[in-house]
Parts: structure tokens; C-alpha cells; sequence
């Protein structure tokens, strides 16, 4: 056992033992989305407070177009 620990971790190749699994992360990674939202969680969504403040931030705009219909509904 311990002579073969070290077998499959060179990297890919034909008899690398995970090669399937390796192309199928960079496959992921190569996706527009998948870095996108990679980036987003990183840069802007990095604390829970941000979060927080997003979510306030989002209900406050609700809050407002509500407001705004409500007036325009009330006028005519």
C-alpha cells in the first residue's frame, strides 16, 4: 500500500486514476457563469454582513417601487 501512494498524483495522464474527475472541474471552471458567481461570492458576498446589507438593500427597493405603484394607483 504504501509503495503505490504516490501513483496517481503526478497529474493527468493515461493512468491517472482521477482523470475523469479533473476534466469535469475544469470543465466547470471554464463555464462564464461558474466564474461569475465565483466571483461575486469572493469579492461582494465575502462576510455575512454583506449579505445582510444586500438583502435589506433588495427589500428597501420593493418597498419603494411598492410605494410608487400605490401613489400611481391613488392618482388616477
Amino acid at each position: 500500500m504504501v509503495n503505490r501512494l504516490g501513483d496517481s498524483v503526478a497529474g493527468p495522464g493515461k493512468s491517472f486514476a482521477y482523470a475523469k474527475m479533473f476534466e469535469d472541474v475544469h470543465k466547470h471552471c471554464r463555464k462564464r457563469r461558474n466564474r461569475w458567481m465565483a466571483n461575486l461570492r469572493r469579492n461582494h458576498f465575502n462576510s455575512p454582513w454583506a449579505v445582510i446589507s444586500v438583502l435589506v438593500g433588495l427589500v428597501l427597493l420593493l418597498l419603494t417601487a411598492t410605494q410608487t405603484l400605490f401613489t400611481i394607483l391613488q392618482v388616477v
